[in-house]
């Protein structure tokens, strides 16, 4: 009977324990706030242009160059994926990594340093972010023709961005590239 006892006591003491820890004020205000997350604000641009170089770097010199030197007949495949590659069997999955590289890392790193840099008036990262995304477009479509660039990067707000056209994409890069100029040489004047 005793034992019945305690361990009724225990298990109400255990739905007690349970059902007041639920409040959002049990502890303090604040606890559930982790103050190590990363917000865009916190982010330095160096590590930011640090990230999207490395990222660049990777997909640019591997994977790019692996697939279309494949492709291109420059270099041959003699075993395991290189083998597969040189008799042209290849599968969607085979250029996600390329895909996704290159707009989650490199160009949403260089979107959010083009961001900051405009906030807080950093024009040498800004520049570079704008000639790095710039040459990163330039890649990807002359990779797979019509992408995402204009609906691109705008995370859960459009989650399935609209493919620009290639040609759209060309002239945009090259305007963009043509205002950067003017501008840069009006600031060159006034200086």
């Amino acid at each position: 009977m005793k034992i019945l006892k305690i361990k009724s006591i225990a298990y109400l003491l255990a739905l007690v324990v349970m059902f007041s820890s639920c409040k959002k004020d049990f502890f303090y205000e604040g606890i559930n706030n982790d103050p190590n997350s990363v917000t865009e604000d916190k982010l330095l641009p160096s590590v930011l242009l640090t990230g999207a170089e490395y990222s660049m770097g990777y997909t640019n010199g591997g994977d790019f160059s692996r697939y279309t030197c494949i492709l291109t007949q420059s270099v041959r495949g003699a075993t395991r994926q290189f083998a597969a590659y040189d008799s042209y069997v290849f599968g969607n999955e085979d250029f996600d990594n390329v895909w996704l590289n290159s707009y989650t890392q490199a160009l949403n790193n260089l979107g959010i340093l083009m961001r900051q840099s405009d906030k807080k008036g950093n024009n040498y990262y800004g520049g570079i972010a704008r000639v790095l995304s710039a040459y990163e477009y330039g890649l990807i479509t002359d990779m797979w023709g019509n992408i995402p660039m204009s609906d691109a990067l705008k995370g859960a707000a459009v989650i399935q961005p609209k493919y620009d056209d290639q040609q759209a994409i060309y002239t945009n890069l090259q305007i963009h590239n043509y205002h950067r100029q003017q501008t840069d040489e009006l600031h060159r004047e006034q200086i």
